[in-house]
């Protein structure tokens, strides 16, 4: 088992998981998911305003300009 650390004067490597980290893999769904918008949510670009529908089912920001979605509405 050897000498503890403290005694060797040898700090371990750092045991923090990273997303690289092949003993923590990401869920299959979460690696390449996508934030999703709803009218009333705060804006991710400003903050100041909420987000509000702009009649063809896209979210937008009526202060900054910020807009998601598909751009128009099924036909």
């Amino acid at each position: 088992m050897g000498s503890p650390w403290w005694r060797t004067g040898k700090k371990p490597a750092s045991s923090a998981a990273s997303k690289s980290d092949p003993k923590f893999p990401l869920h299959p769904l979460a690696e390449g998911a996508e934030e999703v918008y709803r009218a009333g949510d705060p804006c991710p670009n400003c903050g100041f305003a909420r987000l509000e529908y702009d009649g063809y089912f896209n979210v937008y920001c009526p202060l900054c300009g910020f807009r998601t979605g598909a751009r128009g509405g099924c036909t």
